[in-house]
Order: structure tokens, then C-alpha cells, then sequence
């Protein structure tokens, strides 16, 4: 009996470019499995319409779910009892390549915390391929914008790499007890804290992949002691 594609069945041709598609470009193993599985159903079995809609149908919502699988979120988030900003948060789409470079394990710009002016806004340099920018940030409205250079006044007052580790965690670690661990790889570097001592901003890292600014709100003044 011939297949559903030896009888230029057009569902069944649709299906058969979905899972090739799927199996060329898709960012997920998993999904590039599945789409050598539907290739193959497609180019060996006989298989009716009904069983190629439903096919056809998988093939669709499977990729209307990518955008949620692949939604990027940093490498650390503030711990419960303590507030996050995030500086670096991508728009959507923009999330959607972060992510895949991140199982890509791959890592396009880099950040570099600058220092805090008097009124509490963070500057920091981002650098990707080579490109350069200055970035000012203020936590308590929310607001970026680029910057072309750093006031004269700036404070860098630091906070120790160790004082850092407890008010971040790492979501989704499996086994949880490896999560301490990932926690130390993910923050390498001290922070600094903001004039008024209520904010605190880092550089989280994924260990192959990319990084962001991330401010905590501080429970203490000072330098988190």
C-alpha cells in the first residue's frame, strides 16, 4: 500500500517539511527528534488523513509552545525576601536567541559594572562583538538609557563576592543540593552597592553561557555586611 506522500497527499507533504524544519532549525534536541520521527511516519507508513491532520496539528502547537520553552531568564534571581531588578531583560524575541545561546552555550556581550552616581542610578558597559556602550540605569523608576560618558562623581563601593551568594538562587537546578554549588559558578565577582545603601548590582554568568546585570534590593545599608 503506498504512503500518504507516494500519493501526493498534501497533508502529508506538509508534515514531512514541518519535521525536516524541525530537524534542521529546531533549538531544542528534543523537538528535532520529533521531527525525524514525523519524517520518517510520513516517508514509511501508510498512514490516513485523519492520523496526518492530527500530525499536522502537533507540528503547530508544538511550535506555538517554543516561545514559552525558550523564554530567557538569568542565570541567578533575587532569593525570597529580597526585591530584583533587571537591567539587561530582553524583549521577547530578543529572549528567544538569548536562550538559544544559551544551549548553545555560547556568550555575545558581556557586562562590566561601572559604578553608581548620587542619585542612585547604575552605570555599567556592555560589549557585544567588540561594540561597546555605556548604559545608565535607575532602580527605583526603572528606567535605561544610553549614555555617551560616566559623570564625575561615582561611587564603586563593593560588596564582597561572599555576601552576594546569599541573596541570590539559582531556579531550576536538578538535584536541588547541586544548587549552592551552580549558585558560587553563576556569581564570580563582588558587587556594587548604591550611595543610600538600599541597592546592590551584579553580574550573573551561566557557566558556558550568557550573562546579565541584575540589581538587589539590599536589606542593610552599607556594603551588605
Amino acid at each position: 500500500m503506498p504512503t500518504a506522500l507516494q500519493r501526493r497527499d498534501g497533508l502529508a507533504l506538509a508534515v514531512l517539511i514541518g519535521g525536516v524544519a524541525y530537524c534542521l532549525v529546531a533549538p531544542i534536541p528534543l523537538f528535532r527528534l520529533l521531527g525525524l520521527v514525523l519524517a520518517l511516519l510520513v516517508l514509511l507508513l501508510p498512514l490516513s488523513r485523519r492520523v496526518m491532520k492530527l500530525l499536522l496539528v502537533l507540528i503547530v502547537l508544538t511550535g506555538l509552545s517554543l516561545p514559552w520553552l525558550l523564554r530567557y531568564r538569568p542565570a541567578v534571581v533575587a532569593a525570597p525576601g529580597h526585591e530584583m531588578r533587571w537591567p539587561t531583560r530582553p524583549a521577547p524575541l530578543a529572549g528567544m536567541a538569548k536562550s538559544i545561546r544559551s544551549l548553545e552555550e555560547k556568550r555575545l556581550c558581556t557586562y562590566r559594572l561601572l559604578g553608581w552616581d548620587a542619585g542612585n542610578t547604575l552605570y555599567y558597559r556592555e560589549t557585544c562583538r567588540g561594540d561597546a556602550r555605556l548604559w545608565a540605569y535607575h532602580p527605583e523608576q526603572e528606567t535605561l538609557r544610553r549614555v555617551s560618558a560616566l559623570p564625575t562623581a561615582i561611587s564603586r563601593e563593593s560588596v564582597p563576592r561572599r555576601d552576594l551568594l546569599d541573596r541570590v538562587v539559582v531556579p531550576s537546578v536538578y538535584p536541588p543540593s547541586a544548587e549552592a554549588d551552580m549558585r558560587r559558578l553563576c556569581v564570580r565577582e563582588s558587587g556594587l552597592v548604591s550611595p543610600d545603601g538600599r541597592w546592590i548590582a551584579l553580574v550573573a554568568r551561566r557557566v558556558y553561557g550568557p550573562e546579565d546585570v541584575i540589581i538587589l534590593g539590599a536589606t542593610t545599608k552599607g556594603s551588605g555586611e
